[in-house]
């Protein structure tokens, strides 16, 4: 049984640039403070329905683990 840590590695080795930043925000990876959506949004100069595309797909490759 992998845990809810190793999976989110996991998956962060696999993903883009831009993945990686929302994961880094998201769960605080890396020592990077954690941030809004709307916030992250807005450092990233992401649309908010491109934003949830990528949200969506980094759950569901973290949950595909599962």
């Amino acid at each position: 049984v992998q845990s809810r840590g190793s999976m989110i590695q996991f998956v962060y080795f696999d993903a883009d640039p831009v993945d990686k930043k929302i994961m880094e925000h998201t769960f605080g990876l890396s020592g990077m403070p954690r941030m809004t959506s709307k916030n992250l949004r807005s450092k990233l100069g992401l649309k908010a329905g491109d934003m949830k595309k990528r949200q969506n797909k980094i759950a569901k490759d973290i949950k595909g683990l599962i």
